[in-house]
């Protein structure tokens, strides 16, 4: 405990240092050459204080990206980040409140980045104060059980028996992936990090074995589970892939990305769609969309004659001299 205590701020001293040296506080301006370096820096942060040093890649392209948008923010306003006072990380929430429309628990995790720079830059004693610090986002106006998604003995037989049964690898995938999901309780990024080496096989017994949020665990097939699962596997043998170890076990279909491991947002559409077709899943309410307002054109200014014509019906100056 004593030794990450002492690691966290001897980063936080270093990412402030560094800092320093790249971005010399007399500077009145913050670019995007400024913002990179920023960003670089904290990824040397992130792999040594997040999670105590053992945070995963998603965690860390999370940290990336919305340190990255906050960076982007503050380049387009013209503000450095060691001189952002509260009242500028209030004008940041609105932004992404008013402007970008996130929901609240998306606002709620990108305030929480730009806490975790700061609280790197207090460590190191390079800002006396974090900013962001006790900087809460809207509140959620929501009833806790909204959250608990459930599906009755009813609703779970009906999904599973609308799911394809063809031998085509793509209906094999969608299959397996629902009913691994809906009766093994497997999350959406278990079953994205599942490669053909998680197969675990003892016997006649088949599991399968996933890694989530810092736990690794084997989740058991059911002998149908297993049969679809062998179903699935022979179906892209036959399609001429080479099934390694470290292959994915769902994969996409799609033209650009086939044969590329399937995205968690891809596994939400595919859930999504077998939900909404039976009539278990509202479809989502339309984005609101800004309209802007139209470009008027301008009327080229009419050429003198033509202002001419319109006044003296017969001019002058057409007749012959």
């Amino acid at each position: 405990m004593r030794r990450s205590f002492f690691g966290s701020i001897i980063g936080a001293r270093f990412l402030g240092f560094c800092l320093v040296m790249l971005v010399p506080q007399s500077s009145p301006t913050f670019d995007l050459s400024h913002r990179q370096r920023l960003s670089d820096l904290f990824e040397c942060y992130l792999k040594t204080d997040v999670a105590s040093g053992d945070a995963s890649a998603d965690t860390c392209k999370t940290y990336r990206l919305n340190l990255k948008q906050f960076l982007t923010w503050c380049v387009d306003k013209g503000l450095h980040p060691f001189k952002a006072t509260r009242q500028n990380l209030k004008e940041y929430r609105l932004w992404l409140i008013e402007d970008k429309q996130y929901t609240k628990a998306t606002v709620a995790l990108k305030l929480s980045v730009v806490r975790r720079f700061y609280s790197a830059l207090v460590e190191g004693e390079y800002v006396a104060v974090n900013p962001a610090l006790g900087l809460k986002p809207p509140r959620e106006n929501r009833d806790p059980a909204e959250r608990i998604n459930y599906l009755q003995s009813e609703e779970m037989y009906r999904l599973l028996e609308s799911l394809p049964d063809e031998n085509s690898v793509q209906s094999l995938r969608d299959r397996l992936l629902v009913a691994v999901m809906v009766l093994q309780g497997c999350r959406t990024i278990e079953m994205h990090r599942a490669t053909i080496g998680d197969i675990v096989r003892r016997g006649t017994d088949v599991g399968l074995r996933v890694c989530g949020k810092g736990s690794i665990r084997v989740v058991p097939l059911t002998p149908d589970l297993a049969k679809l699962l062998a179903r699935y596997l022979s179906a892209r043998k036959r399609s001429g892939e080479q099934l390694l170890p470290q292959t994915p076990l769902l994969i996409s279909v799609a033209h650009k990305t086939a044969g590329e491991r399937l995205s968690r947002r891809s596994m939400q559409r595919i859930v999504d769609k077998y939900l909404m077709a039976n009539g278990l899943k509202q479809p989502p309410p339309p984005k609101k969309t800004v309209k802007k307002p139209e470009k008027r054109q301008l009327t080229p200014q009419k050429k003198p004659t033509d202002l001419v014509k319109r006044v003296i019906p017969n001019p002058v100056y057409k007749t012959r001299l």
